[in-house]
């Protein structure tokens, strides 16, 4: 069996067999997954600022819908979305029926020039170094100048990085801050800010988790400088987020 073959019988039973997305849709309408949304449009609302809400908007690798629905929530009306698993593509369409199952690169070249904003969520990593060069030259081509590409992506400068990148068999690739910067150079992107994907204090529970990873992050700092003699990248979450601009 080759890769593509394995990625094939992977991501055909992606939702069932390790995403279980059927009970578990962040793009729905339960408590936890309007929770988590409301996060996201926290943290990504900011670098949307001055976006036009009329701009065209892709999610790559968009699961569920559930950014989609994040930028649905931040009021932006031209939403476009591929998704490269036929289960999570038919899970997305119960909310977003236009979108697309297929290849994300055949559907960028299809979209020279179309897009103010990018997505690629929890993609990245599934693809090798090489493999991620060929598709940000082809988010690229298909992104105006100027604009912008949202990442989401396991961090490896976490001491738990582990966990997430292997809990995944499709994924390939584990980046650093570093690392993500030089692929998104060499791709013709600038990296203009990298953050943690950590909680944030809005209730009592959300609080205490917030206060604990202060904590946490100082220890795991002060191991990095031990070791060291720098803090690194700074960046401590097991899954980091970033916003990159097309040169």
């Amino acid at each position: 069996m080759n890769k593509e073959q394995f990625r094939q019988r992977a991501y055909a039973c992606y939702a069932s067999g390790f995403k279980q997305a059927v009970s578990t849709s962040n793009a729905g309408d339960t408590a936890g997954a309007a929770r988590y949304r409301a996060y996201l449009r926290r943290r990504v609302g900011p670098w949307l600022r001055e976006v036009p809400r009329s701009a065209e908007v892709a999610d790559l690798g968009c699961g569920d819908g559930m950014l989609l629905r994040v930028f649905q929530e931040l009021g932006f009306t031209d939403l476009h979305g591929v998704e490269g698993s036929p289960e999570m593509a038919a899970l997305c369409r119960r909310h977003f029926p236009a979108v697309e199952q297929g290849d994300l690169r055949e559907y960028l070249r299809r979209k020279p020039g179309a897009f103010a904003v990018v997505a690629l969520f929890d993609v990245l990593e599934h693809f090798t170094r090489e493999e991620a060069v060929g598709l940000l030259d082809e988010i690229h081509g298909a992104l105006r100048p100027g604009g912008l590409l949202l990442l989401q992506l396991p961090n490896g400068d976490s001491p738990f990085a582990g966990g997430v990148f292997a809990a995944d068999l499709t994924h390939e690739t584990l980046y650093t801050r570093g690392s993500l910067g030089h692929l998104l150079a060499i791709g013709g992107f600038e990296l203009v800010e990298a953050e943690e994907h950590s909680a944030q204090p809005t209730d009592l529970r959300s609080a205490i988790r917030w206060m604990g990873w202060k904590l946490m992050r100082g220890v795991i700092g002060v191991g990095h400088r031990i070791e060291t003699g720098g803090r690194s990248s700074g960046i401590y979450t097991r899954v980091m987020r970033a916003v990159a601009r097309r040169r």
